[in-house]
């Protein structure tokens, strides 16, 4: 991802997670089931039960991004060696000790990235659309057009990833795992 997009893209979505999920920090952590540009917000619901928000830029380079959501009872960031989850059924997932599942799936039923414009893909050949991906791009740019993506991407999170979570959190209660750290878990 090019950095002007990758910059803007953790600027707004760190301002808007602090809006939509306040109870989830930015934390740095090192694990081999994560990329170096992955970024990891964490609410520990209990002593064993960590949930996470990942903000994922695509892994190959190209311009986009998705969200994904899980959680760990072991108290740990899950250590899954794929990612997301292969898991037909949502609802079942959440007896797993340790799960990702991207937003997009949770929302719409399909595996997706939020794509931000690149004129050399946009127009394959075409020499001047490559100089034009190469050139630097005027940050506030890069934000008109990050901007709109991550609020999609935080609305799926508030109304798809959120309420997946605090099911899985509600049932680990139920299974006598220490209880939830917050009250409104629907919130």
């Amino acid at each position: 991802m090019r950095k002007e997009y990758g910059r803007a893209l953790r600027e707004l979505f760190d301002t808007g997670l602090g809006k939509v999920a306040p109870e989830y920090e930015r934390v740095s952590i090192s694990s081999p089931y994560l990329s170096p540009p992955e970024r990891t917000y964490r609410f520990v619901a209990s002593e064993t039960l960590h949930c996470w928000i990942l903000l994922c830029p695509h892994p190959s380079g190209h311009e986009a991004f998705t969200v994904e959501v899980g959680w760990s009872r072991e108290g740990r960031f899950p250590a899954l060696s794929v990612r997301p989850s292969p898991v037909l059924d949502p609802a079942a997932a959440e007896d797993q000790r340790e799960c990702v599942l991207r937003v997009p799936w949770l929302r719409d039923g399909g595996d997706a990235w939020w794509e931000l414009p690149n004129p050399a893909v946009s127009r394959p050949g075409d020499t001047a659309a490559l100089q034009e991906s190469l050139e630097p791009m005027a940050p506030e740019r890069a934000e008109a057009l990050v901007g709109p993506l991550v609020d999609d991407a935080l609305e799926a999170l508030a109304t798809a990833g959120l309420p997946y979570l605090a099911r899985s959190i509600a049932r680990a209660a139920a299974t006598r795992e220490p209880a939830p750290a917050f009250d409104d878990l629907d919130s």
